[in-house]
């Protein structure tokens, strides 16, 4: 009766799954030379998933809404910009996590689940005003790249209603480079994408710009019907050798996060120049048609390399196809192209390549099995363990904060349970820093040394008690007020740098996240204890675009110092700055209470 009720159970779910995503198709194996006509269905899987949420700066971001496609199961990072799914409803071929925050573009990843606990990660850029046009006369409006977007005279209408708008329009914009070596954290998405056919085909990118308008009071606005605006956008310097005449346009679908095809630019010199009859992210790319290319990786002592960074790339060129993470398992699924000889290669958390092979060409779905990483490359550490309150019990929701070799592990658990694997830069630390929080409770341990042992290091029970979790940063400005805790989900975060000058510095970053609210950053240079600073950097509005300046004498006094990640930077500041624009002087005074997180 049980094994019938299960198959029930599972038959339903994949009901809905199929229900939910009618919108998503899959090739099967396929020709090369043929772009594929078979369409099937998507195929459901239960599985965990965990990630993270972190900003150009590469510093977490709490508070970010997550749901998994067009499922209605949602959660929230973190103070640390973690979230975490259990029995998620996910794909092999095509899952979609959809990550919003207030002041961000929104940010999409598309990937092939697997059976373990799978690992994303997505980075957010900034939503910035990049200018302002008349509805009316329609204008133009550009980076400072040389990427412009044209507007049509009385062409634009608000997007819900579809009224015609006639005021000032708000021009939001950012340019996505494809050689970019963080590409696979901030593309909307994935380079999966379906072509005008509907056939499954990879991209091969030459630039990408996202573009949002509003209204001066933050309604949406769109491109009316009928009309089209232009978009220039820059062919990245590595790639204008190989840049085509005419190239197809591409945006992404955010029911989905695939790209779609629609329309085509021009090539005039070194820039794209098309036309489209809506915003979201566009994208200038040569199709490929693609299988999928799944392998699982493990150490020297067969146990699988979790959380590891797996890039393919075309070998000798700037061009990558596919990246992603491996699961808990050592398990990875990627859309590669067809019958291409391609570079996999594995990195470790230092960005350094610790195992790269030629592969392929392929030309069907193929898996190649068991990699096993060489250990003169690379070592994989497992720390396992578990989390209890101040009484003993296990903490239900909680994270365990892993410091070793300069390299930070961050992982959610589960009933207590924590399980962390990662491959490190080093294996010549002797002990490792650890530190547990109780989200519930807002109590965390102190910094706990403990020794590594190869390939697994068992911690033991963590007591996440004794400290509060709860950072702050607070500040008084022109005699206004402003409040910032991590217990109302403002992100904060620290993090210990060095400077163009060659002195330590210490700089805090700081966000509200909602519209009209302050978000910033504050950093004090030549800081490696405590005692008075001086303040190089106080920008609480986040405009980067006109800077302040600090007048001197502008202190800081640091009252605790963190010497690693997990403890908590403590302390206040007084002083003035100069605004650029408008021209004006400011006085403020503040406290802070900071995690150092990098």
């Amino acid at each position: 009766m049980k094994r019938i009720t299960q198959a029930i159970c599972i038959l339903m779910i994949s009901l809905l799954f199929l229900h939910c995503q009618k919108e998503l198709s899959y090739i099967e194996d396929s020709d090369p030379q043929n772009p594929p006509k078979v369409i099937v269905n998507p195929i459901p899987i239960i599985a965990n998933l965990k990630g993270n949420v972190v900003d150009e700066n590469n510093l977490p971001i709490a508070g970010v809404a997550i749901s998994v496609g067009l499922n209605t199961t949602t959660t929230t990072t973190d103070t640390n910009g973690n979230f975490h799914f259990n029995n998620a409803l996910l794909d092999k071929k095509v899952s979609f996590v959809i990550a919003l925050k207030s002041g961000y573009y929104k940010g999409m990843r598309v990937f092939g689940a697997t059976s373990g606990t799978n690992q994303v990660v997505i980075k957010l850029m900034r939503k910035l005003l990049v200018g302002t046009v008349n509805a009316i006369s329609g204008g133009d409006v550009s980076l400072s790249n040389g990427a412009k977007i044209s507007l049509p005279a009385n062409g634009i209408i608000e997007a819900v209603s579809g009224n015609a708008y006639t005021g000032t329009v708000n021009v939001y914009a950012a340019y996505i480079d494809p050689s970019d070596n963080d590409i696979w954290q901030k593309v909307p998405g994935s380079f999966a994408a379906d072509d005008k056919n509907g056939n499954r085909v990879i991209l091969k990118s030459y630039g990408m710009l996202v573009v949002e308008l509003a209204s001066t009071i933050g309604t949406k606005l769109q491109i009316k019907t009928g009309n089209v605006a232009t978009l220039t956008m820059p062919i990245p310097t590595v790639a204008q050798a190989s840049a085509p005449s005419t190239i197809p346009m591409w945006y992404v679908d955010e029911q989905t996060g695939l790209w779609k095809e629609e329309g085509s630019s021009s090539r005039q010199g070194n820039f794209y120049i098309g036309d489209v009859n809506h915003f979201s992210t566009w994208n200038n790319d040569i199709p490929e048609s693609s299988l999928n290319l799944s392998m699982t990786l493990n150490n020297n002592s067969n146990l699988p390399i979790a959380n590891a960074a797996v890039r393919i790339s075309r070998p000798g060129s700037w061009q990558q196809y596919a990246g992603g993470y491996t699961d808990s398992l050592g398990q990875a699924i990627s859309l590669i192209p067809a019958n291409e000889v391609l570079l996999l290669e594995i990195m470790d958390p230092c960005f350094n390549v610790i195992y790269a092979k030629n592969i392929g060409p392929f030309t069907q779905n193929t898996d190649i099995g068991i990699i096993n990483v060489p250990p003169s490359s690379s070592s994989v550490i497992t720390f396992t363990g578990n989390i209890v309150d101040c009484n003993g019990s296990p903490v239900i929701n909680g994270n365990i904060y892993i410091t070793y070799d300069g390299v930070r592990a961050t992982s959610s658990m589960s009933n207590g349970r924590f399980n962390v694997s990662f491959i490190v830069c080093s294996t010549t630390v002797a002990t490792a820093k650890v530190v547990v929080v109780d989200r519930n409770t807002q109590l965390q341990s102190a910094v706990i040394n403990v020794p590594v042992t190869s390939p697994i290091t068992n911690v033991g029970n963590v007591f996440a008690c004794g400290n509060s979790s709860v950072g702050f940063f607070n500040f008084t400005l022109d005699g206004i007020n402003y409040n910032l805790s991590t217990a109302n989900n403002d992100t904060l975060s620290a993090n210990s740098t060095i400077g163009f000058n060659g002195n330590p510095r210490v700089t805090i970053l700081f966000d509200e996240g909602l519209p009209g609210t302050r978000w910033g950053k504050f950093t004090m240079d030549s800081v490696s204890t405590t005692g008075t600073f001086n303040v190089i950097s106080f920008q609480p509005d986040g405009n980067t675009n006109f800077p302040t300046r600090p007048i001197p004498p502008f202190t800081a006094t640091l009252t605790k110092f963190a010497n690693v990640v997990g403890e908590f930077y403590e302390g206040s500041f007084a002083g003035r700055y100069w605004d650029t624009i408008p021209t004006s002087t400011h006085y403020t005074t503040g406290s802070f209470r900071v995690m150092r997180t990098r």
